[in-house]
This record gives C-alpha cells, structure tokens and sequence, in this order.
C-alpha cells in the first residue's frame, strides 16, 4: 500500500467523521427546536385577573358542602387543669378580632367547662362556621368573656366540584 492510498483513506474516513458530527448536531438542533415548538402548543393557557365587575358563572365557584364545614375558633392551645392554654393566636382569625391572646386560659366555650376530659377541640366540634359563641378566659388572674364568630376552617374552599365525585353509569353497549 503505497502513501497517496493511506491519505486518501485517511480523508475518506475524516469526511465520514465530520458529515456524522455534523448530522448529528443538524439532528439535535432540530429535535431541540421541534420539542420547544410542541410544547408552546401543548402549554396550559396562562392565567390572567378577571376583569373589573366580572361575576363569576355558578358552576366556577368554589364548592362547599355544608357537610364538610368545620368551625374555627384560630388558635393554638395546650390543655391543662384550669383549662385551654392559648399558645398561639392566628392572624386574622375569630379569636385574634375577639381579642383573645397568648396566655389566656379558655375556662369556659358557650357554657360548657373546658376540661381535660372535654377539651377544647371537641367542644368546638359540635359548631358550625359563623356559630356566635361567648368564651370565659382567664388572663392574668381575671376573668374576662370574648364574643366570638366561628370561622371556616382555612383550607375548605379547596374542596373540587361535586361532580368531580360522581361516577358516570357504566356503559355495556
């Protein structure tokens, strides 16, 4: 095998390298390029705010079924002899536009004793959202009565559409 032949191969087969490198990148920007323009396509819409004076149709607001409803008083509290500790008051709840505060001590929730063996939570229970109710609390020694509105519990508006629980009849057709 003489030297013209070897060169001559040897540009044949760097010819093949650079044809594969360069189809494979032809490929790639192609791929890259089809892939970013389906996906502009198949994209949700984005969201954009309703109009001013916009009523939102019956069936896009939120369900709440009166079942599901549970008070919230907005509180977070620890169970001790006297009563219901207030450890913590959310913001913006029934209990922080009652006025109730950290270290109050629930004794009393409508009438009923706040007591180890009837907690706070379980009285609460048997509420509704927006259940007017008088509390009795001890803070720094005194006894002092909030007038409380029972709220919904955050997180109810969540809920989906009642058909999205309801299960089309099976066809045999």
């Amino acid at each position: 095998m003489n030297g013209s032949s070897t060169w001559k191969w040897v540009g044949v087969i760097s010819m093949l390298l650079l044809v594969s490198v360069f189809c494979c990148l032809l490929g790639l920007c192609w791929g890259s390029m089809m892939g970013f323009l389906m996906g502009q396509q198949t994209s949700a819409p984005s969201y954009s705010w309703p109009e001013d004076g916009y009523e939102m149709p019956y069936w896009e607001e939120p369900y709440l079924p009166e079942e599901s409803w549970r008070p919230w008083l907005g509180i977070y509290f620890q169970m001790t002899p006297e009563g219901a500790l207030v450890t913590d008051v959310m913001l913006d709840s029934p209990a922080e536009r009652a006025g109730l505060q950290t270290d109050d001590v629930i004794i009393e929730f409508d009438g009923q004793l706040v007591t180890e063996e009837q907690p706070l939570d379980v009285i609460v229970a048997e509420y509704f959202p927006g259940d007017e109710v008088t509390l009795l609390a001890l803070r720094d020694g005194a006894e002092c009565e909030f007038d409380v509105t029972l709220g919904v519990f955050p997180g109810m508006e969540l809920l989906p559409d009642p058909e999205y629980f309801e299960v089309p009849p099976f066809d045999e057709g």
